[in-house]
């Protein structure tokens, strides 16, 4: 008897393994699947008939997914021996979806011998917030928010040719913006941020502002701080029109709930016309070089202010003191763009004087015909067809350990010997100075060191106001007390400047009447030679006393 229940058992065993085997078989017990709020996702599974006979299926509506909605492609239908068919099901989020996880069901039935199943759904549900548009019209993300910041001034300072509302090519603008704390508590990690706009689209980074966003740090309460946002060089290759430009202040992390956004325009100019056109931190600035050494390479951006390639370009740059005068040569040079160019290590002469000198910066282009690297193969350049005022460039070059410069404005002084220098006489001296400045120059003359073997009689005029271009005298009258080779100085200040001029003079001594006869000796000499002088007398007349008494 129990050997037979054992057989009855593994009969309905194998009976009912073959029952599941031919029944309606799913790919799936369960599905998993993210969706975001506002939007839909889907997920699939795949139901096949093992059995014999057509079978009729029918999918149930799912349960447990709380605000999410659902469908599927197909609530009914009927499979054949063998066939199969997918089944998408479809999860819709609503926008106001938060973040959650919802688990639920999915009821399948049939009229096989596997009437009916249960898909377990898990559904992650993720709360995506919108990235907020910024517009010209919006620069703060969710708009301006509360009064906790406020900016209390908003300036543009054009330091170049522009105007603060009109800028041109390669001005430097910097453009302020005063930020207010109005809370009775500190702020802390407030930032401030510009933006430009052109046709309601962000176009800030074709400005090369130094920084587009400035961390302010804290501010106490009531008091304020300003951000400066600096264009060194307003880019050459910028469109032309108008600009729209915002700014913002706003709490780092906070800036949907505290945020202050004002707004002003601008016009952006091209002034140079059409044409090539140089342009970099190089032009217009000054570069240091020693005397006798080399210049490493400048380096500048030729750029396309036309509105059609330039096939040839040449550039040079030219100085006659430090006999500069090199070319550049570039090919095609797009409408619009740029290309960086570069010039060769500059010889700077030992001799040259250390001093500031322009280097003049000159574009060619319409190239015509001939050798590309001569400027008379182009019908055009800079200086002669871009707008005036518009059409120079250059750099400079300082030059150190040069030579020592010469004023240009200083006076031309000279002296001049009027009468014998004799101990004892006056000496007159004419000095005559002449003003090489650009304007009248005021003069004061003195002297010195002229006290230990002379005293001063007079000097006039001490004072000279003298005219741009002539030249005026002063009169010194020195009276010598020691003769030999002398000398004294001449002094003569000028626009806070003086020059000084060493003069030498040769003193003879004092002459008496036997000097002036017989010339200059010693006392000795002048005792004897008046002995002789007297015994020839004597001589003389007892000669004439003689001749008398014999006549008698």
């Amino acid at each position: 008897m129990l050997n037979t229940n054992k057989f009855i058992l593994g009969i309905l065993a194998v009976l009912l393994a073959f029952s599941f085997a031919s029944a309606m078989n799913v790919s799936t017990t369960s599905l998993a699947l993210t969706v975001n709020n506002g939007s839909s996702s889907s997920t699939s599974f795949t139901i096949t008939n093992n059995e014999t006979d057509l079978i009729s299926i029918s999918i149930g509506t799912i349960t447990g997914l709380g605000t999410l909605t659902t469908s599927v492609s197909n609530s009914s239908f009927n499979l054949s021996a063998g066939e199969n068919k997918t089944i998408t099901v479809n999860i819709t989020a609503p926008s106001a979806q938060t973040n959650n996880t919802f688990y639920g069901n999915l009821p399948i039935t049939s009229n096989g011998s596997n009437p009916s199943l249960n898909l377990n759904l898990t559904v992650n549900a993720i709360q995506v917030l919108p990235t907020p548009v910024i517009t010209s019209s919006n620069f703060c993300k969710s708009g301006n928010q509360g009064n906790n910041l406020s900016i209390t001034d908003f300036s543009i300072n054009n330091k170049g040719e522009g105007d603060d509302n009109d800028w041109y090519l390669m001005d430097q603008v910097n453009i302020d913006v005063e930020v207010t704390n109005n809370m009775d508590k500190r702020a802390n990690n407030v930032e401030a941020e510009i933006g430009i706009f052109s046709g309601g689209e962000d176009v800030t980074s074709d400005f090369s502002f130094e920084d587009k966003r400035i961390s302010l740090g804290s501010i106490g309460s009531d008091n304020s701080k300003t951000a400066t946002f600096t264009i060194k060089s307003l880019p050459v290759d910028l469109n032309e029109g108008s600009y729209t430009i915002r700014v913002k202040t706003y709490i780092s992390g906070n800036e949907n709930t505290v945020c202050d956004s004002t707004s002003d325009s601008t016009d952006v100019t091209n002034p140079f016309g059409e044409g090539v056109i140089v342009a970099n931190e190089v032009v217009g600035t000054t570069v240091e070089a020693s005397a006798g050494n080399v210049l490493d390479q400048i380096s500048m951006d030729a750029v396309n202010l036309g509105s059609s390639k330039e096939e040839e370009v040449l550039v040079n740059i030219y100085n006659k003191e430090l006999g500069i005068n090199q070319n550049y040569h570039l090919s095609n040079l797009r409408a619009g763009s740029s290309e960086l160019i570069y010039f060769p290590a500059i010889d700077i002469p030992a001799t040259a004087i250390s001093k500031t000198y322009k280097v003049d910066v000159t574009t060619y282009y319409n190239y015509n015909d001939g050798d590309t690297t001569e400027a008379d193969s182009y019908d055009q350049n800079s200086y002669d067809d871009l707008e005036d005022n518009y059409n120079t460039f250059s750099f400079n070059i300082k030059v150190i350990n040069g030579q020592t410069p010469v004023d240009p404005s200083r006076p031309t002084l000279t002296a001049k010997l009027d009468n014998d220098a004799v101990v004892g006489k006056p000496m007159n001296i004419t000095l005559s100075l002449k003003n090489n400045g650009a304007a009248s120059m005021a003069t004061l003359v003195s002297v010195q060191d002229y006290d230990s073997w002379s005293t001063l009689d007079s000097l006039t005029p001490s004072t000279l106001l003298i005219a741009k271009g002539d030249t005026k005298t002063v009169v010194l009258t020195l009276v010598p007390t020691k003769d030999g080779q002398q000398t004294f100085k001449i002094n003569v200040l000028y626009d806070g400047k003086t020059i000084s001029q060493d003069v030498a003079v040769n003193v003879a001594k004092k002459t008496g009447f036997l000097s002036s006869v017989f010339g200059e000796a010693n006392s000795t000499s002048y005792l004897i030679t008046g002995i002789v002088i007297l015994v020839a007398l004597i001589v003389v007349v007892l000669v004439v006393k003689l001749i008398k008494s014999r006549k008698e």
